[in-house]
């Protein structure tokens, strides 16, 4: 997610210093700084026009215009499919709004951008990996917020727990460490993972897959969504080995059998949520740091692709999008992220409006304590 504002500067300069930056860092780097401005005329524009690298041919950036804007749309494709330590899309994006400016303008104008509604998507752009090209939405507002007519089981409210429900999650949390506490799906969890939970700690990968597991438990339950959940080593796997190798994953699971497949996602210091829904077909990222990963948005369409050639027998309906969910409540701190990731999976697997806030993250930290211990989820 680009977040603003930006300050007004000389759009030219930016470019310059683009320029500069490309030219230090990868001398192998072919960038012609003649950059043609929108107001010459087309003759000047031919004169300007600029040169292509054989290697971004390689990865399929094509250059057919010469607005102005095609330098720096070769400079991003060219960053986006080249591993580097030190420079990132994000990091020119943040660094040159021109750029993002660029990667807005690129999309042509067709029917269909016309016919979007306000409530819909706003920016759309095109994501290209080794595997598959999958079609990235932005703003996108969840249709749980826009309901106002919502039957009961969907209302949600945020409870205090009561003075039981709080002496039960204080006590779950004293005894011996390596204490087996319970086991949902294979996966167990002991008291050392639960006391992950107190304070700011953060969260490991015994409680979100446990956690989980007490949401999939539910599913079908009470009017719930079907909901199936891959653990936190889904995707580390799914990054490293590619589509084709997952199939251990999915012997016995078929996701279209499913309405919402829940994904944690790790990064390094960080968790997120992915979700596939199947009867919308779409696939969401939820980043409580406004973060947007159109990487993992890519895998995930390429192991969706794979399921419907292997379980289904045919191709993936052209339906399918990937969609950076943005109007989603934000974190506020360095160490909430898994808690945050545990209540974005209970409230969609139950449909609930995603209301909460960072307020309310001390509330269920202890609340998931309770739930662990008494082995049933609140509300």
């Amino acid at each position: 997610m680009i977040t603003g504002p930006y300050q007004n500067v000389d759009i030219e300069e930016q470019k310059q210093a683009v320029h500069h930056v490309l030219e230090n860092s990868f001398p192998s780097l072919s960038v012609t700084k003649n950059v043609s401005d929108q107001n010459q005329t087309s003759s000047t524009n031919k004169k300007n026009n600029l040169s292509q690298p054989t290697s971004m041919k390689q990865i399929g950036i094509h250059t057919s215009r010469s607005d102005g804007v095609e330098s720096e749309v070769s400079i991003v494709g060219y960053l986006k499919s080249t591993p580097v330590k030190f420079q990132t899309l994000d990091d020119i994006i943040r660094g040159f709004p021109a750029v993002l400016n660029a990667l807005k303008k690129r999309q042509p104008l067709t029917k269909s951008n016309v016919k979007q509604t306000p409530a819909e998507v706003r920016h759309k752009s095109t994501v290209t990996n080794g595997f598959h090209t999958v079609k990235i939405e932005q703003n996108f507002i969840p249709s749980a917020t826009l309901s106002i007519s919502q039957p009961n089981w969907k209302q949600r409210q945020i409870l205090a727990l009561s003075e039981e429900q709080t002496r039960i999650a204080q006590n779950a949390l004293f005894g011996s460490d390596s204490e087996n506490l319970g086991k949902i799906f294979d996966q167990t969890i002991t008291r050392r993972d639960l006391k992950t939970l107190k304070g700011l700690t953060w969260l490991n990968d015994e409680v979100i897959n446990y956690y989980l597991g007490m949401i999939c438990g539910e599913s079908g339950v009470n009017c719930y969504p079907r909901v199936h959940y891959f653990s936190t080593f889904f995707y580390e796997k799914l990054s490293k080995e590619g589509a084709e190798k997952m199939t251990r994953w999915t012997r016995k699971v078929n996701i279209f059998a499913y309405d919402i497949i829940l994904i944690p996602i790790h990064l390094t210091n960080h968790w997120a949520l992915a979700t596939i829904d199947v009867n919308q077909t779409r696939i969401q990222y939820y980043d409580s740091l406004g973060g947007s990963n159109e990487l993992c948005l890519a895998l995930l369409y390429s192991f969706v692709t794979n399921e419907y050639k292997s379980k289904l027998q045919q191709q993936i309906p052209s339906t399918w999008r990937g969609q950076q969910m943005t109007t989603i409540p934000a974190q506020r701190n360095r160490s909430d992220c898994g808690v945050f990731c545990c209540q974005f999976s209970k409230y969609i697997a139950r449909e609930w409006p995603i209301d909460f806030t960072q307020d309310n993250m001390p509330q269920f930290r202890t609340q998931m304590i309770y739930e662990i211990a008494s082995k049933k989820l609140l509300y």
